[in-house]
């Protein structure tokens, strides 16, 4: 985080981790399998289930093409972001 992070990626469902992220304002996207730990993962408040895969592509992994990976990351905060900010608005604009 202290260098620059914007979002978490876990192999596994944590809630410690998912919480920490949203105190720093940070995107989680943790790792999840069964029903329990995607629900778990969701009342946690993480956002992106099912992303990692799309973020770390096996041939960037293999080829060690970081920058690859840091642009798809990258476009993932900013859309997760945008969904959050319109999520926003949406809720002011109904309780009004």
């Amino acid at each position: 985080m202290a260098v620059g992070a914007q979002f978490l990626a876990s192999p596994v469902t944590d809630p410690q981790v998912i919480t920490l992220g949203r105190q720093h304002g940070l995107v989680s996207v943790p790792g999840a399998f069964t029903p329990a730990e995607l629900i778990n993962a969701h009342k946690a408040g993480a956002f992106g289930l099912g992303f990692v895969a799309s973020l770390f592509e096996p041939m960037d992994m293999t080829k060690h093409r970081l920058d690859a990976i840091a642009a798809r990351a990258k476009r993932i905060t900013e859309k997760v972001r945008e969904f959050g900010a319109q999520r926003a608005r949406s809720s002011q604009v109904t309780t009004a």
